[in-house]
């Protein structure tokens, strides 16, 4: 693991919407050595006991970038930093990202929800193959993001809950839509597990890869204090059940590896 721990500058803060921050912060060693998937963890203030985790959205030779959402005390209280504050935080970290496929093969597909995007930017920005994307958020006063994706996607397609912006539909039934009607090699996927869950499970007659990031509580963010166990066909350390950690063996899994 190539983690370090540091103290990172905020070069940049601005609100995507109520709630969802999008901060750059100055780390030339993270930005070089993270690849998509990966995590940083993040001391939030005295007060909070726990780190969270915060998925790298994405990097420049010198920074990187985090979307926070505010779920709880802890992204509240990143919520609230500012310019010129500095962030005590761990990383890269996370034992497997999204993986690299070949760049002459066909395209692949991102799908997305809520916040879950994020992360989704990094795997766009660094894929040699050509990029497509399906977002998908509750309400159009939740979207964020589309002219990021559209700087490195070929298509990227929106759909809402309620059809209040795009398509109107969940994210994994317009993605099944989409990955039966065209050729893709494989999906990178990131949102909540129910998502997930049911992306994995439309997806599993098209015999299509699917790649999804799962968030899970961690505690130390290190594979130390097992916190962040997940139900897996194939555990890692020699677990007995068959339990992986996120942490140190994910975050990204092959979708077919969990229990969902």
């Amino acid at each position: 693991m190539n983690a370090v721990h540091e103290q990172c500058l905020i070069l940049s803060r601005r609100v995507l919407r109520t709630g969802v921050v999008d901060l750059s912060l100055y780390s030339e060693y993270i930005a070089e050595h993270a690849v998509p998937g990966q995590f940083v963890h993040i001391k939030c203030g005295e007060s909070a006991l726990l780190r969270r985790p915060i998925s790298i959205c994405n990097t420049t030779k010198s920074s990187i970038r985090l979307v926070i959402e505010v779920v709880g005390l802890g992204t509240e209280w990143l919520y609230e930093r500012s310019v010129g504050e500095t962030l005590d935080l761990i990383g890269p970290l996370g034992g497997k990202g999204f993986p690299d496929l070949d760049p002459e093969g066909s395209p692949i597909l991102l799908v997305g929800g809520g916040c879950g995007v994020a992360p989704l930017l990094f795997a766009a920005a660094r894929s040699k193959c050509q990029v497509d994307a399906v977002m998908g958020f509750s309400t159009a006063e939740k979207v964020i993001m589309v002219q990021d994706f559209e700087q490195y996607c070929s298509k990227v397609t929106i759909c809402t809950d309620d059809g209040s912006a795009g398509v109107h539909s969940n994210v994994a039934a317009l993605a099944y839509e989409m990955l039966s009607k065209n050729r893709y090699a494989a999906v990178f996927s990131c949102g909540n597990m129910e998502m997930l869950k049911s992306l994995s499970g439309a997806l599993f007659g098209l015999r299509i890869p699917c790649y999804v990031s799962l968030s899970e509580r961690m505690g130390c963010g290190l594979g130390a204090c097992k916190v962040c166990a997940t139900k897996t066909k194939k555990p890692d350390d020699g677990d007995a059940h068959n339990y992986s950690h996120v942490c140190s063996y994910g975050p990204v899994y092959d979708a077919s590896e969990v229990v969902w």
